[in-house]
């Protein structure tokens, strides 16, 4: 059923966002979701997790995988390519992945207006797509290479992507920083997918999971919250984090539920915008951007070896004292998938899955002492994108 059907008065998605730059307070504080966490330059991008440097942590994945869903995993840093030894899992020994090559970027440089979802790259040859959110920045990476079984000398190719995701910057101001030589520190989820050989499946990266589908939004049933938090947030690295599903109409009240910080409520007022250009009718092109159906909130992104998802999503949050707001973007990746195929998945009635990452601008919260202010109200009644309910079960690309 396509999203037309099932959402409600989708024209106020601009509404929304034309009252919203004078209804936002600037947050300070960074909630980062997923524990895999990057710091990336121009020319580099380092990885490292609550376990420190060069590590991660395997996500639920499939195939040759699968077993391994939940270990931790060493991976290298990316400064030039190739990359010897770039994943290496503890439980598979023989799996020797060898990053080949990243990217391409898109032809479009980052200079002067980029549009809600137009994706550009900071300079001519960066691997980097940046991606104009409408409440942030996307940024992903392709990356592509070889995995060898040390057993039996047998190897195979694989493909990948690896986002990260900006609430709050803007795409040509992210893009600048970059160029100043400014390194920018945020949680990532990743995908790396095996096609055939001895080691067919797909490897996540990122113990969250998400699942989507045309209707509704699935939550892995808790989340670890990341090195990269800062602010209020940075002494909760390493505990939980619960998100609510999105499978009903009007505001999702405790969406995020902290155990650490149990007094502040967060409730979900809007979600999206989508784009007007959809997926059916789009070449294949690194950097284009579409969304699946007409009305819906995703995002499909072209990485030239997969396909990027982000959903933008905004609310209210509520310390006992004085209220204010929070933006966030969610991110998943689908390599070796195009976006004509994403997009028809996402209309059937099962949903798709993958590993995800999200960093929530929110705060700061005020101190039981502090002189309560009066709260931002403007977004409460605002209503961006219903879901209808659907019912969930497994299903893969």
């Amino acid at each position: 059923m396509q999203f037309r059907r099932i959402l409600h008065a989708t024209g106020c998605a601009a509404a929304a966002l034309l009252f919203l730059p004078a209804a936002w307070a600037a947050p300070t504080d960074i909630l980062a979701i997923g524990s895999p966490s990057l710091t990336l330059s121009s020319t580099s991008v380092d990885f490292f997790s609550l376990g420190g440097p060069n590590t991660t942590q395997i996500g639920t994945s499939t195939g040759a995988f699968g077993p391994d869903s939940g270990d931790a995993a060493g991976i290298q840093n990316i400064g030039s390519v190739a990359v010897t030894n770039f994943i290496s899992i503890p439980a598979l020994p023989q799996a020797q992945f060898t990053l080949t090559s990243v990217g391409p970027g898109p032809g479009l440089i980052c200079s002067g207006a980029v549009g809600l979802g137009q994706s550009c790259a900071i300079a001519a040859g960066s691997p980097f797509i940046l991606t104009n959110t409408g409440t942030g920045t996307v940024i992903s990476l392709a990356a592509a290479g070889t995995v060898t079984n040390s057993t039996s000398g047998a190897q195979s190719t694989f493909s990948g992507d690896f986002s990260t995701e900006l609430p709050g910057r803007g795409l040509t101001s992210v893009a600048q920083s970059l160029l100043g030589g400014a390194t920018i520190t945020a949680p990532f989820s990743a995908s790396l997918k095996v096609a055939s050989g001895d080691f067919a499946g797909t490897l996540n990266i990122g113990l969250s999971t998400i699942a989507l589908s045309a209707t509704s939004v699935g939550f892995s049933s808790s989340n670890t919250i990341g090195p990269a938090s800062t602010g209020g947030f940075a002494a909760l690295s390493g505990s939980t984090a619960v998100l609510k599903n999105l499978t009903g109409g009007g505001p999702v009240s405790q969406f995020l539920t902290l155990t650490g910080l149990p007094n502040v409520q967060f409730t979900l007022t809007g979600v999206g915008p989508g784009l007007a250009t959809l997926c059916s009718g789009v070449p294949a092109s690194v950097g284009q951007t579409c969304s699946p159906v007409a009305g819906s909130p995703f995002v499909l992104v072209d990485t030239s070896t997969g396909t990027v998802v982000y959903l933008s999503a905004f609310g209210t949050t509520f310390d006992g004292i004085s209220q204010s707001t929070f933006e966030a973007i969610f991110a998943t990746e689908f390599p070796g998938s195009t976006l004509l195929q994403v997009a028809g998945l996402l209309e059937t009635s099962a949903p798709v899955s993958g590993p995800f990452s999200v960093e929530f601008l929110a705060g700061p919260f005020a101190s039981p002492s502090a002189v309560a202010e009066p709260g931002t109200l403007l977004l409460l009644g605002t209503m961006l994108v219903c879901f209808g309910a659907a019912g969930w079960r497994d299903r893969r690309i």
